[in-house]
């Protein structure tokens, strides 16, 4: 699974599937990989408090993304208003138009 940081997240995996990973394409490589298995890393954990604080990680990082998409969300919503608001001067029923000259 490659990641938006162009990363690579490989599952199932253990020490025996390091090494190098090409791709290719006809005769083309699109892209290489080294590969390193972390066995501390990768493998499960082994008791229940290890897994509450895998979980809780996890949950901390979605609400950190939930934030970030929030705010993000906010100010898109701010630069929207204030792109009508300005389109919206222009339209003063007192306003002079000019008529091209011909």
């Amino acid at each position: 699974i490659e990641t938006c940081e162009r990363g690579l997240v490989i599952v199932t995996v253990n020490e025996a599937d390091s090494g190098r990973y090409d791709c290719w394409l006809g005769g083309s490589l699109l892209c290489s990989y080294n590969i390193t298995v972390d066995t501390h890393r990768c493998s499960p954990p082994g008791k229940t408090h290890d897994y509450h604080k895998i979980y809780s990680d996890w949950c901390h990082e979605f609400e950190k993304y939930k934030y970030a998409m929030k705010t993000w969300e906010r100010k898109q919503a701010q630069c929207s208003t204030r792109q009508n608001d300005s389109s919206n001067q222009n339209n003063h029923p007192n306003e002079i138009y000019r008529s091209p000259i011909v």
